[in-house]
């Protein structure tokens, strides 16, 4: 018998190390890791950062929310969410009602320091100098925090290991 939820659904402000967890989570008690932004790109043949600059961020939410009804419906994997899947809809709901959700918390000044060295392209930091990131960043968690903290789980994702995250979920 498993001894871990059916679903896990990582979830925190973009940074916070969501994929990174969830690959090697999933690797070690044999889930399917699942990227919500993978699926989507899959999905619409698209990257998530080009649909933003091309569709919107509406249109974006709209369709991410299709990917996660679908998603729901599968078992036995880990899931990395985008930053703002759980704010939107009832997303959260969704996730709470078909698996464990667990916040990766993490402070303003980790998170600017990883979100200015990763080179990964980010369309809600685009117009966001360097200067500016820790403030907008704050701004984004104040608006977001009341959706990560409805989270069955919350822990600080600075230093997190893999086996830390095994032991809190194990049934």
């Amino acid at each position: 018998m498993n001894s871990y939820p059916e679903n896990i659904f990582l979830i925190g402000f973009m940074g916070c190390g969501k994929t990174t967890m969830a690959k090697k989570m999933a690797s070690r008690i044999g889930y399917h890791c699942v990227d919500m932004d993978v699926a989507f790109t899959k999905k619409s043949g698209i990257s998530v950062a080009d649909f933003i600059i091309a569709q919107g961020e509406e249109e974006f939410r709209i369709q991410e929310r299709e990917i996660l009804k679908a998603i729901v419906t599968q078992k036995y994997q880990v899931v990395a969410t985008g930053g703002g899947t759980p704010c939107f809809f009832d997303n959260i709901s969704l996730m709470n009602n078909f698996g464990t959700s667990v916040y990766l918390k993490m402070t303003t000044a980790a998170l600017a320091s990883r979100l200015a060295v990763s080179g990964v392209q980010r369309p809600l930091l685009n117009d966001v100098s360097e200067r500016d990131l820790e403030a907008y960043i704050d701004k984004m968690l104040s608006k977001r925090e009341m959706f990560y903290m409805q989270a069955h789980h919350t822990v600080e994702a600075f230093g997190l290991k893999p086996e830390d995250l095994m032991l809190l979920l194990r049934k």
